[in-house]
C-alpha cells in the first residue's frame, strides 16, 4: 500500500518550480531529496544529498515498481527500495 502511495505522488507531482517532494536518509545518515524538476535529459528528475561536510551531491532519479534509482553525478546508478521515504505534503497556499 505504501509502496502505492509513494508511486503515485511520483506520476503527479508537476510543478512550474522545484519542490522537494520525497527524502530519506541514507546509510551514512545523510538526507536524500527528490525534487519534481526535470533533469537536462528530460526523462528524471533532479535529487541531491546534504551530506554532514555541506557539500551537495546532485544526481538524476527514475523510478519503477520496485525502487528509487538515481544516477549519482552522471556516474553510477544506486537504487533504494520504498522504505524509509518520507513525503513531503505541501503546504496550503493562498
Amino acid at each position: 500500500m505504501k509502496r502505492n502511495l509513494i508511486a503515485l505522488s511520483l506520476l503527479f507531482c508537476t510543478t512550474a518550480n522545484a519542490e522537494a517532494i520525497m527524502w530519506c536518509l541514507n546509510q551514512d545518515g545523510n538526507k536524500i531529496v527528490l525534487t519534481d524538476e526535470f533533469c537536462a535529459n528530460k526523462k528524471s528528475m533532479i535529487a541531491y544529498v546534504l551530506s554532514n561536510t555541506a557539500e551537495t551531491i546532485t544526481g538524476c532519479w527514475t523510478h519503477d515498481s520496485m525502487a528509487v534509482h538515481v544516477v549519482w553525478l552522471g556516474q553510477y546508478v544506486r537504487s533504494y527500495d520504498y522504505e524509509g521515504w518520507t513525503i513531503i505534503k505541501k503546504e496550503a497556499t493562498l
